[in-house]
């Protein structure tokens, strides 16, 4: 939420606005260097959120994605690839999953592919 505040002639008192995060109610003066990582979305319903909340809320995110279809576990390996290996011994972008071994997922192949 954002609490406005305006000058008696009407014009914004832009130093006075505040933002108040929609989950843990903290607040910050809007008009400050120190408040970059606030998520404030241009959309004019939708919540407000401070870094920590926002964070969190993003780590839920990923942890619920990024899951193994076959047997659940979140302890998932990336295996990169190494612009300067063999061909044979590159890996594009695949994910699998440190328990069960299921390949999850296979990005955009490279070039040489």
């Amino acid at each position: 939420m954002i609490h406005k505040h305006y000058h008696p002639n009407g014009k914004p008192a832009w130093s006075r606005w505040v933002m108040e995060c929609d989950s843990c109610h903290c607040t910050a003066y809007m008009m400050s260097a120190e408040n970059v990582e606030w998520l404030v979305s241009a959309w004019p319903d939708m919540n407000i959120y401070c870094p920590d909340c926002f964070n969190a809320w993003a780590d839920q995110l990923i942890i619920s994605a990024l899951r193994c279809p076959d047997c659940g576990c979140i302890d998932l390996r990336l295996w990169p690839c190494e612009p300067d290996a063999h061909p044979d011994d590159q890996h594009p972008g695949l994910v699998d999953c440190a328990r069960c071994g299921a390949i999850l997922l296979v990005v955009e192949p490279p070039t040489w592919f």
